[in-house]
């Protein structure tokens, strides 16, 4: 009976064996095909929102332009295709376009949180960023994170962004005004013009609004330095495109290792560009 038991297992070893090889084999084809379709059509189709100074429209031209977009460029060139770019409406239609196929890749400054990995695969990040809250200097009763926390008190963010989870999540008693897209312009009108208590933020463009918004403040008072909820942004891929993340993340590196990087940085994180138009 030992026997039979044994060569029965053996048996049945040996078919998870080669199931699984063929499991790894059709694995393997599936998660090299997103790469494959990319360069045969020559195409990298990227899901975009606007977010300053990442992804900005140029007055001048009405085209994309912005850190995010130079690092498509090169991303594209390296894959020797050319990049077409999907505008969504705001920060909450991104993951939704990239699931329905309407793109390959978000490439636009979405921040990384366990909610949205559930949804998409993400790389490794390439910058750090942080939230605060923004509200006119003349409020006196507005100086904490306490202070906001108030059902009395109205915050403006963005559907579906950062902005909207963070807010959420820090200030769960604060009345929740959420906006479309527009980028930070239609929230910063919203605070000075009084139609909201607060608006909120991402921490690196703390310096350069305070300089630009004379009426503006921020909560907390060192989140440039000491922003709430640090995180990185980063890009995005359906959840089993994972070669497309190995390939982005030896990209970011090999961006960070040269200096790139940092040069995109210098010209786009600046008073220049992050300014609302």
């Amino acid at each position: 009976m030992r026997g039979i038991w044994g060569r029965a297992f053996g048996l049945s070893l040996v078919i998870v064996l080669l199931l699984g090889m063929v499991s790894d084999v059709a694995f393997g084809q599936a998660r090299q095909s997103i790469i494959d379709k990319i360069q045969k059509e020559g195409v990298l189709r990227v899901c975009v929102a606007v977010a300053t100074p990442w992804m900005m429209k140029d007055p001048k031209t009405n085209e994309f332009i912005g850190f995010d977009v130079d690092m498509i460029k090169e991303f594209t060139t390296v894959l020797q295709v050319k990049p077409e770019l999907v505008a969504v409406p705001g920060f909450g239609q991104l993951i939704a376009s990239l699931q329905t196929g309407k793109c390959d890749v978000i490439m636009t400054a979405l921040t990384r949180t366990l909610a949205r990995a559930v949804a998409v695969a993400f790389s490794e990040p390439y910058f750090m960023l942080g939230s605060v809250w923004v509200v006119k200097k003349d409020r006196k009763d507005l100086n904490t994170l306490q202070d906001l926390n108030k059902p009395t008190i109205t915050i403006a963010v963005e559907t579906g962004a950062l902005s909207e989870q963070r807010t959420k999540k820090n200030l769960p008693n604060a009345k929740i005004k959420s906006l479309p897209g527009g980028g930070d312009a239609l929230r910063m009108t919203e605070v000075e013009s009084g139609r909201s208590d607060a608006a909120a933020t991402d921490s690196i463009k703390v310096p350069i609004y305070a300089e630009q918004f004379k009426w503006a403040k921020f909560i907390p008072a060192d989140a440039f330095k000491n922003p709430v909820d640090r995180a990185g942004i980063a890009y995005a891929v359906r959840r089993e495109d994972l070669d497309f993340v190995n390939l982005l993340n030896v990209f970011i590196e090999q961006m960070q290792s040269t200096g790139k990087t940092d040069q995109f940085i210098k010209k786009w994180v600046s008073p220049e560009w992050i300014r609302l138009q």
